[in-house]
């Protein structure tokens, strides 16, 4: 699956979410969330834009997810493979067993909508506040513009500054900090 997404930080929540209902959005659950993102032994996946995380929902239960290179100038799109597992614990211990190296853990309460066809989140994130992300799936022989394209009109409608967009990832933001 190839996923395009733009993240804004906001101010206040509740706006964008009168918003959501003025325009008739479908709410389809509060969650939280916490993503544990690991490293390779062999290969340092900040230098080669890839991610490993594994997250667990009180909804959804576990999945792992790899997060490839992102590509796109204004969005976050990139390709996400993502598999569902049984055991949290003996995952994480595979992992490790294997030499992954835990780097961060992202906890976050995500407040899910459905706009058109656009996933619209938002998000109070531990240490880092809160956003707003709207995420598409770009089909099969579908232009990345068209879908770009959408998300930013959505994001208009939602009265979102898109100079306030962008296309880190919250363990991007997370480690900025240790980064400097």
């Amino acid at each position: 699956m190839i996923e395009a997404e733009i993240k804004v930080s906001v101010d206040d929540l509740s706006s964008v979410r009168k918003r959501l209902k003025e325009l008739k959005a479908t709410f389809i659950t509060i969650d939280e969330e916490a993503d544990v993102y690991f490293n390779h032994p062999l290969r340092d996946f900040a230098q080669t834009d890839e991610a490993l995380r594994v997250r667990r929902t009180s909804a959804d239960g576990i999945s792992v997810t790899y997060k490839g290179p992102k590509s796109g100038l204004e969005t976050k799109t990139r390709e996400e493979i993502s598999v569902i597992v049984g055991d949290y614990d003996a995952f994480i211990k595979i992992l490790k067993c294997l030499d992954f190296k835990l780097i961060a853990t992202i906890a976050k309460v995500r407040e899910k909508w459905k706009l058109e066809d656009v996933n619209v989140y938002l998000d109070e994130v531990k240490g880092l506040g809160s956003f707003v992300e709207l995420e598409a799936e770009v089909k099969s022989g579908s232009s990345l513009s068209e879908f770009e394209d959408k998300l930013f009109k959505v994001l208009d409608l939602l009265g979102l500054n898109k100079h306030r967009s962008t296309r880190k990832s919250y363990l991007e933001l997370i480690l900025k900090p240790a980064m400097c």
